[in-house]
Formats: C-alpha cells, sequence, structure tokens
C-alpha cells in the first residue's frame, strides 16, 4: 500500500492518501488518534506528529493503540472535544440529528471516547422528546466525607439560608428557616452540619431527583465529587449538548428545543 502525508498548513495538520483503502486495523488507528475520512479531499486528515502517523502506516498499530488509549484516559472532556472537532465540520452538526435518533448516536461517541457508567434512553410524550443521561458513580468519583466537609458546610452557609426551610438538629424535622435566628451559635452551626452530612449522603447513595434542562451540576455546589466525576459528567454535557439546540423565549414562555433533559446520578454498584 503507498500512500503520501501532507502537511496541511492551514489548519497545522496532516493529509494522508492513499492508493487504495488502508486495512480496518490502520483505518481503526488512524481514528484512535482523531483523524478522520475527508470525503471531498479523498484523504484522511488530523493532527499528529509525523512519526506516530509512520508507526501506524509502518504496522505498529497496537503500540500507538496502547499509547493513545493511556493518553485519552485521563481526561474525557478533552477526547470528547477532539472527537466533536470544528475543523472536521462535526460540531454543531448534531443539532440536526432527529431527538428520537439522538441515543443512538449519542452511544456512538460514548463508545469512541471510552467513557464508562454512562447509559442514555429517550421517553417520548405527546409534545415533546425526553433525553434521560444517567451517570452511575465509579470507584475515585466521591471523596471521603471528612475531605469536603468543610467545603459543603460553607456551601450551605450562603445557600440554606435562602431556602426557606430547614432541618430543625434536634427534633429532625424541617422547619422554616425564620427559627434561624431564636437558636444559639452551637444549634446554627449543628443546623449546618446536619445539612452537609444529608446532602452528602444523598448525592453518594443516588441523587434521588431529577437535574433538568437549563440546569447543570457546578463544583462549587457538589463538593464531595472529585475532578475525576466532574470530567466523566462535563464531557456527557459537551455530548448531549451538541445534538440539542434552544431557542426558547422566556419573556413570552416559549419553549424551543430539540429535546428536554433529564440527568440523574446513579449510586455505585
Amino acid at each position: 500500500m503507498e500512500y503520501r502525508i501532507i502537511k496541511n498548513e492551514e489548519h497545522n495538520g496532516l493529509e494522508i492518501y492513499f492508493d487504495e483503502k488502508p486495512s480496518e486495523e490502520v483505518r481503526s488507528a488512524l481514528k484512535e488518534i482523531k483523524f478522520r475520512w475527508h470525503g471531498m479531499k479523498k484523504c484522511w486528515y488530523g493532527c499528529a506528529e509525523i512519526s506516530t502517523v509512520e508507526n501506524i502506516l509502518g504496522g505498529k498499530v497496537a503500540e500507538v493503540k496502547t499509547a493513545r488509549a493511556e493518553i485519552l484516559k485521563k481526561c474525557f472532556c478533552k477526547t470528547v472535544d477532539a472527537y466533536l472537532d470544528p475543523d472536521g465540520g462535526y460540531k454543531g452538526s448534531n443539532s440536526n440529528v432527529s431527538a428520537y435518533d439522538v441515543p443512538d448516536k449519542a452511544r456512538e461517541i460514548i463508545k469512541a471516547c471510552g467513557i464508562k457508567g454512562v447509559t442514555v434512553s429517550k421517553h417520548c410524550a405527546s409534545m415533546c422528546v425526553e433525553i434521560t443521561v444517567k451517570v452511575r458513580l465509579l470507584d475515585g468519583d466521591v471523596k471521603p466525607f471528612e475531605e469536603c466537609r468543610e467545603a459543603l458546610e460553607d456551601v450551605n452557609a450562603n445557600g440554606y439560608l435562602h431556602g426557606g426551610w430547614m432541618v430543625d438538629p434536634d427534633e429532625r424535622r424541617e422547619v422554616s428557616v425564620s427559627y434561624w435566628n431564636e437558636w444559639d451559635g452551637e444549634k446554627q452551626r449543628r443546623a449546618v452540619a446536619l445539612w452537609a452530612r444529608n446532602k452528602y449522603d444523598t448525592y453518594v447513595n443516588g441523587y434521588p431527583f431529577s437535574i433538568c434542562h437549563g440546569w447543570q451540576l457546578k463544583r462549587e455546589e457538589a463538593p464531595m465529587f472529585t475532578e475525576q466525576f466532574f470530567d466523566r459528567w462535563e464531557a456527557m454535557t459537551k455530548i448531549i449538548s451538541s445534538f440539542n439546540w434552544n431557542r426558547s423565549n422566556s419573556q413570552v414562555d416559549y419553549f424551543d428545543v430539540n429535546f428536554y433533559e433529564e440527568w440523574k446520578i446513579l449510586a455505585a454498584a
């Protein structure tokens, strides 16, 4: 098999022209380093060192794939960004996909990027399609409680008093936030500590509520999760958002989206 490697100065990348269709092994290896087929130019294109490409074309496929797999495992967000490469004409074009086909298309990307512990499904109603994303907690996704206890209490210090309700640490029942000023400092501290522990347990044991379209989990609001978890979570938001659009107008209560989103956190298996 003969080939030519041409440097694309405009995109700081490489183009590979073959005299015949390369083997499935070579094509798979090129995809591993995020090369794509250009239907108009009839070439494979992407960004990589020439030596890496020559290793693939020279038969050292297994070595290159193993090294690439180790790199990709370190950051799924970057992997997804590479897969949804705007220079490849892919990013943004997914919004043309029918909402009914989103789960199958999303699974293709999830598999290609090696993301584990997530599922995507759809629910069809009379007026809309809802896409449900479930992210299961894996080993290394959750910090020990004592490691994040202070951060949880700090989050609560600002947000708790604006919620309207709190849990009385003595009676263990919900009461109006107006009771707060009647408690001494020690009881206030215990109330905040109880809230922090409850929130930790709620998330770690599988968040029972849906995280709806238009709102996403933030690091500062959920300090019990590690960078590893947020990498997977944010990689999934990139994938799902590439299929959606939001042309809604809140001024007139008008909603126009490709589909509604529902996100859930599942406890570790």
